[in-house]
Parts: structure tokens; C-alpha cells; sequence
């Protein structure tokens, strides 16, 4: 009885010891359960999040399985392989898209993964795609094991780099060919004759050919950066660095004219450009410069200027020597001319003397203008003044030769603004030598028509005539130097120099006219046409007058200067006893010299109202005389020369002179400035 209880007991604790394994065993498989499920859920979620990522990589992707299908992709790879999802996903990868990956050397690799763990990267394939065409392939591809090392799947990247490759063949090209231009540029920079040099942005020298080392003998090392410096004559360097910096910092062209050191030790002259080579945003890429060797061309035009200063030289020489003799001629006929004693016939061949000197002294005029025209010294004494008076006026000197050869001068002058701004004088030298030309080139009775309308703000003037016209093809060349109007070769000449017109343009381009020249052939006449600005009028405005030029009969009454005592210094024997003669006639006290020690003499031991002087003395000037009459007895002059270069006056004045008349004169011309000269030292400062 106590055995069996005892034997229930162990029964009982058993059951209860099997039951408690029973229900841990239980709780413990119910753990591992839920902890599988959960496991499994991670994994799920993690394939899900890679698979995604998959499908959302920009590149194509694939992922296979072990029997190489397509277990999915990524939306790129449908995209670029223009194929569908159902088409692609659970086949063989060789039958996906027409069989377009059905490639040897692919499918020898990816069939060699599986049993080799072989790992493929790099693998560059060119193929035909029938959706996509010919296109370079870079594969990649890796095996993938599941926890027990069963290979479970291949993940098969795939890059298009057909683009890449062209681009970077695109590259090599474009490098290998900036190579060659580079070194054609080096080769035809060594055979130049010229000096290349090239820069970098910041303007530091980075190149120097050939011809530079031999020309200086200093090594390219020696030369780049600055080293150039040392070779540039030192009186040219500032500027140098100055224009070469302000062109770094401005992107403008460089340009100047400086001396290299060559190594010889001559320094000869060079003329430097350089220019920026920029990009397409318009950033400086380098520089790239010549130097050109100049020194024959300077010395030449060294030359040329000393032989133009000779040339004008000579022509002032020969303006004086001219003009000097013109004087005693002018004065005597001009006096004898208004001698009533004499025949009226006398006095009228007196006349035409007269009118013949003044010609002459136009011609002279006509060449010391040119040389005027020529260095741009040609200038302007600007006033109102107005057109038609001086016109009329220039008509008025012409119309006697007009007359005489029967022709019919017609002027109309309809023009309701006729007023300018110019240089009365000039104006009235363009009027005069067109119609001058006009009488000169058109036979005995001819027809010669002066008009004038309104163009705008501008006078319109025609000046017409019905002479031996312009052959077409000298039209083009009429307002050229020694080019003469109807003059159709050198036979044919009809007196005069060929130097009007050139000046009549430049006077009226001075003004800021326009002048042009028609004619419709030979013997069809010609016409000059020009326009000029006009302006209104000034109040009560007298302008207009132009003096006339010297020997014009009858220009203005003759002003009888006070009685005065006069020092008068002239080395031309014929000037000087023409002038003392008519002086003395006028009521003047005159006393003479003939060089500047006895003019000074002279001044020294008298007592003189004014001087009169020449400018070229046999021992020295007028001007000389001047600046000492004036400061050691406070003398007033007037210069009578044959030098009447804008030089000439200038230096007149800056000596002291009031006046400056240049030969040929007439003796009305001086009487009129002395009474000027007087009136100024009778005018007393407030």
C-alpha cells in the first residue's frame, strides 16, 4: 500500500515534469516560430527594399537566377532596351527582346559564373540591338549565394558607354589636332621672318621664336616672363610696361613703337602688336604678339620729313624771293595808276599790270597754301559772315575778263538763308578761283551762271558754265594736287598750276561743306555744286567783307596816314627806294637802312614813331630788330616780307610786330596798317 503510493507519487511528479518540458518545449517552438516568421519578414522586407532599388537604379540592371532567367530589372534597362516586363521577367536572358542578348561571349561568361564563382567586370561588348542598334556595352557582373552558399542569383549591370566613347574620341581628336595646330603654329612662328612671342592671360611671356634669340643672342629662358626687358632701349621701357599692362588689364589690343637691343649693341626700331585669343565666354586664353623690325622704314621716313621741311622750306625761299621783287613793280604801277596826269590809256595798261602782279601772287599763294593742306596747317578765322556778299563780291572780280571775252555771267541768288559761320577770306578764295576757272575754260561768249537756293539747314551754291566741260574719267582726280579742270593732257594746258580746286576742297571741308564736281564730257560745260552750313543771322551784321587781294584797283579809298617818322630797313635796293619814294610823297619823314646793325644804329641816335622792316636781313632778322627796338624804345612795327607762312606770322607777332603784310603789296595795304598801328598806340588803358 505504501509502495503503490509511492508509486503514484513518482507517477505524478513525472507527469507534471513532462507536462512542464512539454509546455517549455512548446513556448520555446512557439518562440522560434514567431521569431522565423519575423526573420522571414525582415528578409522580405530587406529583398522588397532591394529590389526596389533595383528597379529605381538609373543604370540597366538585371538580376538572374541560377538558371540564368530573368528574375527582374530595373526600369532603366525596360527604357534603354525598349522591352516589357512580362516579355523580359522568368525568361532566359538569351531570348529576352528577339534574342538580343543572345551574344556568344556573354553567355560563355554568365554560364561560367555559377560553377566557378567567377566575378566579371569590365567587360566591354559592341553589338547590334535590333531595338536600339549598334552600341557599345559595359557589363558587370557578380554571383549571389543564399545562407547555405547555394548560388541563388547573378546581378548583371549594364552601362551604355557608346556616348562616353565618342565623346572621349571626340576629345582625343580635338587634343591630337589642338597638337598639330600647336606644333604648326611653333613651326610657321620658327620660319617667319618676323619676331612671335606669345603670352599667357596675365601678360607673362610664355614664348619666344627663333628669330628672337638670334636677334638677341639671349637664350628663350633668359627672355621669358620679364626677362624681355633688359633688351628694350631704357628711354622706351615705361612706356612700354605702361602699355602693356593697361592692355592686360583692358583686353585691347597692344600697339607701339619702341627700340630692341640687338646683339650687335644697335638698338633699331620695332613696331610690337598683339591681340587676346579668348574662349568662347569671352575669357583671355593667352596673347599672341609679332615685332616687327622698322628701322629702314623709320630712317625712310626720317628722310621723307627732312625732305618735306626741305620742300617747304624751299618754298618759303622761294614764296620770298618771288614775292619781293612783285613789291617795287605793284607799288609803281599803282601809284603811276592813280596819277591823273597820265593818259587815261596808260593808266589803264597800269591797271592791267596791277591785275597780273596780284595773279602772280595768287599763284605763289596757291603753292605755300598746298603746303598748308598738306601738314593739316591750313586754319580759319571764323566770323559770321554772309555768302551772297561775298559772292557778289568775287563776281565783281571777275566780271572785267567775263566782259572782255564776250561771255554772259548770269547770278541768281535765290537763297533765303545765306548766312554763315566761315572765314570770310577763304570763303571769298573758293568763290573767286571757281569762277575764275569758269571764265578761264569757257570760249568767248560762253555762258557762266552763279545760283543759290536753300538746302535745309545748308546753302546750296551752283557755279555753272558752258565751257570745254571734265572727261569722265578726270572727274574723280579734279580736286587733286596739279590736276587742272578741262585739262585732258599735258598739251593742253590752259595756265595755272592745278592747285585750286585742291584747296577750294580742303577750305570747304574746313567749314564743314561739301563740293563736287559734273560735267556731262568734254565741251558739255561743267558745274561746281556746295553745299555750307548755314546759321542766323547777327544783329545788324556787316560780315561778309573780305579784303581784296593785292593790286585790286579801286578795292577802298586810300586812308592818308598822319605825318610820321619812320625807320624803314630793307636790304631789296628797288623795294626800298619804291617805298621810301611814296612814303616820303604821303608826308612821312623816312630814314633807311639796309641791314640790322645800322637799323639799330640808327634807332639809337633818332627818334621814330614806327618801324618797317623786311624779316630776311643780311645780318640777321626783322624779328631780332623788333625785340630790341621794342624793349630799348618801346617802338611799334609793322613787317613787310616775303615769308608769309602761318610760322612767319606767328613769329611776327610773338617779336612784337602789330602788323604783317606779305609782298606784293600795294601801297594802300601799308598806309591802312600804319594808321591801324597808330590807332593802337592812341588807345590809353581804363
Amino acid at each position: 500500500m505504501i509502495l503503490s503510493s509511492i508509486r503514484q507519487h513518482e507517477l505524478t511528479e513525472a507527469a507534471e515534469k513532462l507536462n512542464a518540458d512539454l509546455q517549455a518545449e512548446i513556448a520555446e517552438r512557439v518562440k522560434s516560430e514567431a521569431a522565423l516568421r519575423e526573420s522571414e519578414q525582415e528578409i522580405k522586407g530587406a529583398r522588397d527594399y532591394a529590389e526596389a532599388i533595383l528597379r529605381a537604379a538609373p543604370v540597366p540592371f538585371l538580376v538572374l537566377r541560377a538558371d540564368l532567367r530573368v528574375d527582374t530589372a530595373s526600369e532603366a534597362f525596360y527604357k534603354d532596351f525598349q522591352v516589357e516586363p512580362a516579355a523580359t521577367e522568368g525568361e532566359l536572358i538569351y531570348e529576352i527582346g528577339n534574342g538580343q542578348w543572345n551574344i556568344p561571349r556573354l553567355r560563355e561568361l554568365l554560364e561560367e559564373i555559377i560553377p566557378k564563382k567567377i566575378v566579371f567586370n569590365g567587360f566591354e561588348v559592341t553589338h547590334t540591338f535590333a531595338s536600339i542598334g549598334a552600341r557599345i556595352m559595359l557589363l558587370n557582373a557578380r554571383r549571389v549565394d543564399n545562407a547555405e552558399g547555394v548560388p541563388e542569383r547573378i546581378l548583371l549591370a549594364i552601362e551604355d558607354i557608346t556616348e562616353r566613347l565618342a565623346a572621349e574620341a571626340v576629345v582625343r581628336k580635338t587634343e591630337a589636332r589642338s597638337l598639330e595646330l600647336a606644333e604648326r603654329f611653333r613651326f610657321l612662328a620658327e620660319s617667319m621672318p618676323q619676331k612671335i612671342f606669345t603670352a599667357t592671360p596675365d601678360g607673362a611671356m610664355d614664348y619666344f621664336n627663333r628669330q628672337w634669340t638670334e636677334f638677341t643672342g639671349m637664350t628663350v629662358e633668359q627672355i621669358l616672363n620679364f626677362g624681355w626687358l633688359h633688351f628694350i632701349h631704357p628711354e622706351d621701357v615705361k612706356e612700354t610696361l605702361r602699355s602693356w599692362q593697361h592692355s592686360i588689364a583692358t583686353r585691347e589690343a597692344f600697339y607701339l613703337e619702341h627700340r630692341f637691343l640687338r646683339i650687335d649693341g644697335a638698338y633699331r626700331w620695332h613696331i610690337t602688336r598683339a591681340v587676346p585669343m579668348l574662349d568662347a565666354d569671352g575669357a583671355v586664353l593667352m596673347w599672341i604678339g609679332s615685332n616687327t623690325d622698322i628701322e629702314e622704314v623709320r630712317q625712310a621716313k626720317d628722310q621723307a620729313v627732312f625732305a618735306s621741311h626741305a620742300k617747304d622750306d624751299f618754298l618759303a625761299a622761294l614764296s620770298h624771293e618771288l614775292r619781293t621783287p612783285l613789291t617795287p613793280v605793284l607799288m609803281s604801277a599803282a601809284a603811276l595808276r592813280e596819277d591823273e596826269r597820265l593818259p587815261q590809256d596808260v593808266r589803264d595798261q597800269l591797271s592791267m599790270m596791277e591785275r597780273n602782279i596780284a595773279l602772280e601772287a595768287r599763284l605763289i599763294d596757291d603753292l605755300l597754301d598746298l603746303t598748308r593742306v598738306a601738314h593739316g596747317k591750313l586754319s580759319l578765322r571764323t566770323q559770321p559772315c554772309d555768302a551772297h556778299n561775298l559772292i557778289e563780291l568775287a563776281v565783281e572780280m571777275v566780271r572785267g575778263d567775263a566782259q572782255g571775252k564776250g561771255q554772259n555771267l548770269k547770278v541768281d541768288l535765290a537763297a533765303e538763308r545765306s548766312h554763315l559761320i566761315g572765314d570770310p577770306a577763304r570763303l571769298q578764295q573758293v568763290f573767286w578761283n571757281l569762277l575764275k576757272n569758269a571764265v578761264k575754260f569757257t570760249p568767248e561768249c560762253g555762258q557762266l551762271t552763279v545760283r543759290s537756293d536753300d538746302a535745309g539747314d545748308h546753302l546750296a551754291l551752283e557755279i555753272s558754265d558752258s565751257g570745254i566741260g571734265i572727261a569722265p574719267e578726270s572727274i574723280e582726280r579734279i580736286f587733286l594736287p596739279f590736276e587742272q579742270a578741262g585739262a585732258f593732257s599735258a598739251e593742253h594746258r590752259i595756265g595755272g598750276l592745278g592747285l585750286g580746286l585742291s584747296i577750294v576742297k580742303a577750305i570747304v571741308d574746313l567749314h564743314g561743306g561739301t563740293i563736287r564736281a559734273a560735267s556731262d564730257g568734254l565741251g558739255q560745260g561743267s558745274s561746281f555744286s556746295l553745299e555750307l552750313p548755314t546759321t542766323e543771322p547777327a544783329p545788324e551784321s556787316t560780315a561778309g567783307s573780305a579784303a581784296p587781294p593785292a593790286g585790286d584797283a579801286g578795292a577802298s579809298p586810300r586812308v592818308r596816314a598822319a605825318r610820321l617818322r619812320l625807320l624803314l630797313v630793307e636790304d631789296h635796293q628797288s623795294t626800298l627806294d619804291v617805298l621810301e619814294r611814296l612814303l616820303t610823297r604821303a608826308g612821312h619823314s623816312v630814314t633807311t637802312a639796309m641791314s640790322l646793325a645800322s637799323a639799330r644804329k640808327l634807332a639809337g641816335s633818332e627818334s621814330f614813331d614806327a618801324v618797317i622792316s623786311d624779316l630776311g636781313l643780311p645780318d640777321g632778322t626783322g624779328y631780332e630788330l623788333m625785340e630790341t627796338l621794342r624793349a630799348a624804345h618801346g617802338l611799334r612795327g609793322i613787317a613787310l616780307s616775303g615769308y608769309g607762312m602761318d610760322d612767319d606770322l606767328r613769329r611776327s607777332e610773338e617779336a612784337g610786330f602789330s602788323a604783317h603784310l606779305t609782298k606784293p603789296i600795294d601801297f594802300a595795304q601799308l598806309e591802312r596798317a600804319l594808321n591801324d598801328l597808330m590807332a593802337q598806340a592812341l588807345i590809353v588803358p581804363e
